[in-house]
């Protein structure tokens, strides 16, 4: 008995590998590829998976996953633009590959122009660094 269960189980396996390869000659055939399936740059998307494989579903920052997004081509992180550049979901100055751009670099408060300079929330008077 334990033996039939174990013979239908791999006829099973045996049949979906057949019907898997089946399905890949009828696509070979008939001149689809798996990358005529995946949406190009500017289609809508709702995940990156959609996507051909240099892109990634650009959406609005802030806008919640289940959101429609765009196909967008990856490409180097723009650290101050507010968006994902290179698909990593890391914006800007989040992204390890602005650490070094100036734009993401953190200073000291300077306590007279009005800018939150150290990046604490917190801008000129109301900055702790600045009372002294």
């Amino acid at each position: 008995m334990e033996s039939e269960r174990f013979g239908e189980a791999r006829s099973r396996r045996q049949a979906l590998r057949g019907l898997a390869g089946a399905a890949a000659a009828v696509l070979a055939l008939s001149g689809r590829d798996a990358s005529a399936r995946c949406k190009g740059e500017g289609a809508g998307c709702k995940n990156s998976h959609q996507c051909c494989s240099n892109q990634f579903c650009r959406r609005e920052a802030g806008s919640p996953k289940s959101a429609s997004g765009i196909c967008t081509a990856v490409g180097p992180e723009i650290c101050v633009n507010g968006v994902d550049d290179d698909g990593d979901g890391l914006v800007d100055c989040n992204d390890p590959a602005c650490v070094n751009d100036p734009a993401c670099q953190i200073g000291p408060e300077i306590c007279s122009n009005g800018v939150d300079d150290d990046h604490d929330g917190l801008i000129d008077g109301a900055d702790p660094d600045c009372q002294t």
